[in-house]
């Protein structure tokens, strides 16, 4: 699982989503709409029925300071560990190879990095592109040793322009650098976004996806 919001536990319900079966978290920022801890503190009885499995959280290092700071004297109990993971560089989780990126993001602290993820299962590449502008060079530079299947990118602005968001324009430049396979756009804004058939359709010609709750996605 990549973040988890206040309204992650709401949605799980809805969609029939097993929480219990997630191993491994990992955190993209500290944004409240991403980085939402308070859900996971109920994880030990008479608030579960039974043991949990270990929760592996993962993220920069501020990202992980703070988790360590909320669940001081309750990890074991919550079945919570937790690992700072280095950009730019491959990390053996589970059964995925996971390589934090750096994105373009204002964040909490002048010292959290915010972080995108390269993501390789079973022989397919995936590039999880959220919260974030169009990268900086390094970035930009490191993503071109990678032929992406899918990539998962925000589209928050869509006519409104912020360099830490992307719009429509933002997008076209995304679709050519980036060169994925298939490429679904995700977290809109309802202040500047149409509805979802319209935004449907902006995206369609451009030749991207619009992301939906409960979309699954066979590569």
């Amino acid at each position: 699982m990549v973040d988890f919001s206040p309204d992650t536990f709401r949605k799980s319900i809805e969609l029939g989503v097993e929480l219990a079966k997630v191993k491994y978290l990992l955190f993209t920022h500290t944004h409240s709409d991403h980085f939402y801890l308070n859900d996971l503190k109920f994880r030990y009885p008479p608030f579960v029925k039974h043991n949990l499995q270990t929760l592996q959280i993962y993220g920069s290092e501020y990202a992980i300071k703070l988790v360590r700071k909320t669940f001081k004297g309750s990890a074991r109990k919550c079945r919570i560990r937790s690992k700072a993971l280095k950009l730019f560089e491959e990390h053996k989780i589970g059964r995925y190879k996971v390589i934090p990126v750096k994105a373009k993001h204002i964040t909490n602290s002048p010292v959290e990095t915010p972080l995108n993820y390269i993501i390789d299962v079973n022989g397919k590449t995936i590039l999880l592109a959220f919260d974030t502008g169009l990268y900086d060079e390094g970035t930009w530079s490191f993503l071109r040793k990678f032929s992406f299947d899918l990539a998962i990118v925000e589209g928050t602005l869509c006519y409104d322009s912020w360099e830490y968001h992307m719009n429509f324009n933002d997008l076209k430049i995304f679709r050519r650098r980036v060169g994925a396979e298939e490429i679904i756009v995700t977290h809109f804004s309802h202040h500047s976004c149409p509805l979802h058939d319209k935004l449907e359709k902006i995206l369609e010609a451009i030749g991207l996806k619009t992301a939906f709750d409960g979309l699954r996605v066979q590569i």
